[in-house]
């Protein structure tokens, strides 16, 4: 698999787009005719847009390595902080030990994967392999290597590296009015 990165800098207004697109924030949807309309006028030259597109990107990864996790310890994405508990979890933010590190790291990514903060959401994905918690930018590019982990004294994070936005090419297009 790869990724090819596009980035549209128009000179209208987030409302003005929003609006344009159909954008529902809400349920992360956009229309697709409508995406179709403005990059064809962005083409014809009748949009006036910067474009950055991006061949090879990769997304950043990191990890907590757990050992001897213990009720109430923590690990935290951006912020947002994820609770250890022996059993009997409940809410977005708590997980289950299920009596091992390994079953705490799967546990743990689940319940990752099912939040819905924007702090995590559409932000990283979660899997686990053994006693690591791999955590991995949805956006490929540099900005997920800025994504912070953090730890209690049973979870040790590696911060996310290897973020890279690839072969970079920029066009202007259309004619400003």
């Amino acid at each position: 698999m790869s990724f090819v990165k596009i980035l549209l800098s128009v000179p209208d207004s987030i409302q003005t787009m929003t609006q344009q697109l159909h954008i529902n924030t809400a349920l992360t949807q956009v229309s697709g005719l409508e995406l179709v309309n403005l990059l064809e006028a962005i083409i014809t030259g009748e949009q006036l847009a910067y474009a950055k597109i991006s061949t090879g990107a990769i997304q950043a990864v990191g990890s907590f390595a757990f050992s001897s996790l213990a009720n109430n310890d923590t690990i935290t994405i951006n912020g947002r902080v994820y609770t250890a508990k022996t059993s009997g979890a409940t809410g977005l933010q708590q997980f289950n030990l299920g009596g091992s590190d390994t079953a705490a790291a799967l546990n743990a990514a689940a319940i990752i994967n099912a939040d819905t903060s924007p702090l995590v959401a559409g932000v990283v994905t979660a899997s686990a392999s053994g006693t690591t918690l791999t955590i991995t930018a949805v956006q490929p590019g540099l900005s997920g290597n800025a994504i912070v982990l953090a730890n209690s004294a049973h979870a040790t994070p590696t911060q996310p590296t290897g973020g890279s936005d690839g072969n970079q090419v920029a066009v202007a297009y259309g004619v400003p009015s």
